[in-house]
């Protein structure tokens, strides 16, 4: 079944769902209308390796303090307003066995180019950090955004959430069609899962402003673009906080 567009270029997703509020948010290129028990809300790799100071961005360099701070904000704003209505919370984090086996061996791209995996091998002063190694500090999910009882956690070991069958299972249960991206890194593994939604027939809807991205703000502005113009919509905490108020 086809989404219906509204003559105000709204796209119109209310037959996604028999019942529940109906939510009318801005976003772009069109405004979506749609029923709350068909969205959730999915929270990407908010974890102290990407967040925090001594976690895997900072040590290698990559962690800007105060863009993570803005969108560690908006998360909680979005988080809360959620929540307060009963949105499903999904989070995603990346996280290997201690020995690294789930991690690609020389055989896999994996073990050439995420970093949790190739930075220590490039510096083995960084080895005692054991980097998004499972029950690490590095692998935990910030104390800013701990997950609520009832939350959904999904483990993953490469860049798309959807690479762990779990995801697509429990979403399926839960009888969602609309999911709402924040996280890190945008271009990462935010464009990854969000892709691979938009292929397993999801509806992607990107919160700008609650997701990092991981090199130069050209990164963020080519995934945002894509997203708008092939993959899905793009939205901010704030659209999103003021829909959910007035539904």
């Amino acid at each position: 079944m086809r989404p219906a567009v509204a003559k105000n270029n709204q796209v119109d997703l209310a037959f996604l769902s028999n019942d529940g509020r109906v939510v009318e948010l801005e976003a772009d290129p069109q405004p979506l209308r749609f029923r709350l028990p068909s969205f959730a809300l999915v929270v990407v790799d908010m974890q102290n390796a990407f967040a925090k100071k001594g976690g895997m961005f900072d040590r290698n360099r990559v962690l800007d303090s105060r863009k993570t701070g803005r969108v560690i904000g908006s998360i909680q704003k979005t988080l809360k307003a959620a929540r307060e209505v009963g949105v499903r919370i999904v989070y995603l984090t990346h996280v290997y066995e201690r020995d690294l086996g789930d991690a690609g061996s020389k055989d896999s791209p994996n073990y050439w180019k995420e970093m949790g995996v190739v930075s220590p091998r490039a510096h083995p002063e960084f080895e005692k950090y054991r980097f998004l190694t499972e029950d690490s500090w590095d692998s935990k999910i910030i104390e800013e955004l701990k997950p609520a009882r009832g939350d959904l956690v999904v483990r993953k070991t490469r860049y798309s959430g959807f690479t762990n069958p779990e995801l697509g299972l429990r979403l399926k249960k839960m009888n969602v069609k609309i999911l709402g991206f924040a996280g890190v890194a945008t271009n990462v593994c935010v464009e990854s899962t969000l892709r691979d939604a938009y292929f397993s027939e999801y509806f992607p809807v990107l919160f700008r402003d609650a997701c990092l991205q991981l090199g130069s703000p050209v990164a963020q502005s080519a995934t945002v673009n894509t997203v708008r113009d092939c993959f899905g919509w793009i939205t901010s905490s704030r659209r999103f906080v003021q829909a959910l108020a007035l539904s």
